[in-house]
């Protein structure tokens, strides 16, 4: 270690030290007096005493620490997860802040209970020096965090462990912001775009990688493979039209990308509506002007006799299915770009279909990444003109389901060597 990087982490300790002490801990003491009066923050004293008890599955070091703190983080490191347990020797620590994801990483640990340990990040402690009880609990020498979760606790581990960042997203973020991603060892950009920045501001970045693809592919190619929704697959693998999926869609997508009968009788339409309550369901039918079947449950349905009978368009209430669903689509409209933001386009695109959304994708990530590696793939729907010259210049290729195996296999194997960089 040069002399002008001894100098750094000295000045660095300094600031960690003054903050946790002259800062963090008077503001916590203030909110553990008035725990009793607010039920939100005595909520959260009782999950972190829950959750901070030890459940070390052995004094050993540990493989890596993974830190956490939503379902989407989860499902974002799940790849590194099973990567690091593919070795029956390494264990693992999983270090999460919110409640949300409790039962999930419950689900987890039982399916290893010996190898892998979950514990809170407490963040309403009494002891001032926290950050280095922290820094002895975990027993991993390499600590991966997932997007944006900046804890001074956590960035503090720098001092002794190896710091690394998964799905680092710049976009929209400050110059302080920009250098603490300095901090760490070593960044696997979101996007193409965040990629260039990251360079430019000389990260440590070794790939660009959507690690959730990877849990898509995985769960879309075993759904190929399954006798379930039979009826379904064979109408949609053998139908000489288009088939066209909307996935969670709201009555604005259907008001803003349609003309009200343009709905022909040569293509099937499949719509999941993001809620399914009543008013959801009938905004849907109300403008829907074709027969249309609404299924409860997708394996019963009879999609032969509901076609015999001249319905070619169907709202899906059941939860759950879309994922497994979306191979067997050629044109897929992601819905909410009308609303907040767009939902989930990362999922249609895995499964090989054409993803078109409405204008609002600025808080996707998901759209910034497809855009960087195959823009021709994904298309934003301004207006019902839009929609309709996309359907009738695009190919279509009609390779619908078990056809695209090898496109859906292909995305695990892109990410695999990312996956294997992060350990190295």
């Amino acid at each position: 270690m040069s002399s002008e990087d001894w100098k750094i982490r000295v000045i660095f300790k300094f600031v960690f030290v003054f903050y946790f002490i002259f800062i963090r801990w008077p503001i916590v003491i203030l909110l553990r007096i008035i725990a009793p009066l607010n039920s939100t923050i005595s909520k959260r004293v009782t999950f972190e005493r829950n959750y901070f008890k030890s459940n070390f599955v052995s004094n050993k070091p540990h493989y890596v620490c993974f830190h956490i703190s939503s379902q989407g983080e989860l499902e974002q490191i799940y790849p590194l997860i099973e990567f690091a347990l593919e070795d029956p020797k390494n264990n693992i620590e999983i270090c999460f802040t919110s409640e949300s994801v409790v039962s999930n990483l419950k689900i987890l640990k039982s399916m290893d209970p010996l190898r892998i340990s979950i514990f809170t990040l407490n963040l309403l402690s009494l002891n001032p020096f926290h950050y280095i009880s922290l820094q002895k609990r975990i027993k991993s020498s390499k600590i991966i965090l997932c997007r944006y979760d900046f804890f001074p606790e956590l960035l503090f581990l720098k001092f002794s462990k190896t710091l690394g960042l998964v799905n680092s997203r710049v976009k929209n973020k400050g110059r302080i912001y920009r250098y603490i991603l300095r901090w760490f060892d070593f960044i696997v950009a979101a996007t193409k775009l965040d990629e260039e920045v990251l360079k430019i501001d000389g990260a440590n970045l070794i790939g660009v990688g959507d690690f959730r693809g990877s849990r898509v592919a995985s769960r879309q190619s075993k759904a190929i493979q399954s006798p379930k929704y039979v009826s379904f697959k064979r109408i949609c693998e053998n139908w000489k039209g288009r088939v066209l999926g909307f996935g969670s869609s709201w009555k604005s997508d259907l008001d803003n990308i349609f003309n009200i009968g343009d709905f022909s009788k040569d293509d099937l339409y499949f719509f999941f509506p993001h809620k399914v309550d009543s008013d959801s369901i009938n905004g849907h039918l109300s403008f829907i002007k074709s027969k249309v079947a609404v299924i409860d449950n997708m394996e019963t349905f009879d999609f032969n006799r509901s076609i015999l009978d001249g319905c070619t368009t169907f709202i899906v209430k059941e939860m759950g299915v879309l994922c497994d669903l979306y191979p067997y689509f050629d044109v897929v409209y992601v819905g909410g770009g009308f609303e907040k933001s767009i939902h989930s386009v990362l999922e249609p695109f895995v499964a090989g279909a054409l993803v078109t959304c409405g204008p609002k994708v600025h808080r996707s990530s998901e759209f910034d990444y497809i855009k960087g590696f195959m823009p021709d793939r994904i298309k934003v729907i301004n207006s019902p003109n839009d929609f309709n010259s996309f359907l009738e210049n695009v190919k279509i290729e009609f390779n619908r389901g078990f056809r695209r195996g090898e496109f859906i296999k292909s995305f695990s194997m892109k990410m695999n060597p990312l996956i294997k960089k992060v350990f190295l």
